[in-house]
Parts: C-alpha cells; sequence; structure tokens
C-alpha cells in the first residue's frame, strides 16, 4: 500500500462464498524480551482497540458472520488471520486493520491475560507435538534463540523471566511497559504482510485494504 509501504497480495474470487485475511508480522520468539513476550503480545492484540473497545467485538463480528478467526507466534513470524462470508470482507477488514493500527493494549488486562498464556501452556504439556518441540529445544545450542522457552508462563512473564508465579503491581507495570515497546518496535506496516481473498475486484479490495491498513 502506497500510503505506508504495507505489502498486500489481493486475490479476486467472483465465486467465492467466504472472504478472508491474513496478516504476517515479522516478529515471532526469537524476538522475545522475555521466554513468552511475542506469544503473550499477539493475545493482548485480541483485547480491543480504540476504534472497537470491546473485547469480544472482533471475535463476536466473526461468529456472526459465519467465520473463524485466530493467530499463530512461531519463531520468526506472528500470523494473525479470520474467514467471514464474502459480504463481510469490509467489516472484518476494518476489525482486523485495528489490532495494527490503535490496540488497547490496556494495563488492566496482562494480569488476565498471563494466566490464559499460563493455562494454554499447561494444556499443551500433554500434547505429543510440544514435548517433541521441548525435547528439540532443550538439545538446541544455547547460543541459538531456538533453545529458549517460547511459549511463557506466569513465571517467565511476571516473574522476571524464571522467578516465582505472579508478581505485584511492579511486576506488571514493568511487563506492560515491555509489551508497548515491543509492539512500538515490531509491529510497524514494513515488517508485515497482508493477503486478502475476496469476491470483489481488485481494485475494490485494494480500496478496503488502504482503508483498513493505511495508518
Amino acid at each position: 500500500l502506497a500510503s505506508n509501504g504495507l505489502v498486500a497480495l489481493l486475490v479476486s474470487d467472483p465465486d467465492a462464498d467466504q472472504a478472508c485475511a491474513a496478516v504476517s508480522v515479522r516478529a515471532g520468539s526469537f524476538d522475545d524480551t522475555r521466554p513468552g513476550m511475542a506469544h503473550f503480545h499477539e493475545h493482548m492484540l485480541f483485547l480491543g482497540t480504540e476504534k472497537y473497545p470491546e473485547e469480544e467485538e472482533f471475535d463476536s463480528f466473526v461468529a456472526a458472520n459465519g467465520g473463524e478467526a485466530n493467530a499463530y507466534t512461531m519463531d520468526e513470524e506472528t500470523v494473525f488471520y479470520a474467514a467471514v462470508n464474502a459480504d463481510a470482507l469490509a467489516g472484518c477488514l476494518d476489525r482486523l486493520g485495528a489490532f495494527f493500527a490503535k490496540p488497547l493494549l490496556d494495563a488492566s488486562s496482562v494480569e488476565r491475560e498471563v494466566e490464559a498464556v499460563d493455562a494454554e501452556h499447561a494444556m499443551s504439556l500433554l500434547e505429543d507435538q510440544a514435548r517433541l518441540h521441548s525435547v528439540l529445544r532443550t538439545t538446541a545450542s544455547a547460543a541459538h534463540p531456538f533453545s529458549r522457552f517460547s511459549t511463557g508462563d506466569a513465571s517467565t512473564l511476571l516473574g522476571g523471566g524464571g522467578g516465582s508465579k505472579g508478581g505485584g503491581g511492579s511486576a506488571v507495570s514493568e511487563l506492560h511497559a515491555e509489551l508497548v515497546a515491543f509492539n512500538r518496535r515490531h509491529y510497524a506496516a514494513p515488517h508485515m504482510r497482508l493477503c486478502v481473498v475476496g469476491r470483489e475486484s481488485l481494485e475494490a479490495l485494494e480500496v478496503l485494504a488502504a482503508e483498513a491498513f493505511g495508518e
């Protein structure tokens, strides 16, 4: 997009009954400032934006329009995606774009979302794929970022990178400040790639993408 340098791939399919969008950000667990930061930041983006401050607004919109949405954090990138009924693409893009333009990253949500990350990690301990990844990580060179714990939990996010779970107000404030700094450092248009599939013409898709992601 000419306004900010974001690279977008647009696909026009006039027969599509669903539309979808995905954003890849060149920032992942290798960029962690503490174990789990990139993953925690991914979670926080779903908790409201200046334009749509209600936490469940995005998920509610997607569900009401026959779709699904999610995100995942990898070593070197984080991906956000959504699919909705074809006629709801504009609203979906507007809400997804707000994630990256002006997310709330509300300090009052930090402790609760740390608990969500911690619970997610605890559940993953029962999965064979997660166990295999843990073995690979443990046997990797300690000098390589792959060897670091990437999912994050309460102790790494609020315990100073390995202390006890929990943490007082200062720990929450420090994590929140680090979260905001992580967002400002990595979540910029030159680090992002957008893909949109819809039944609109390429010209119309370009307009929608520019309106939603042009800031």
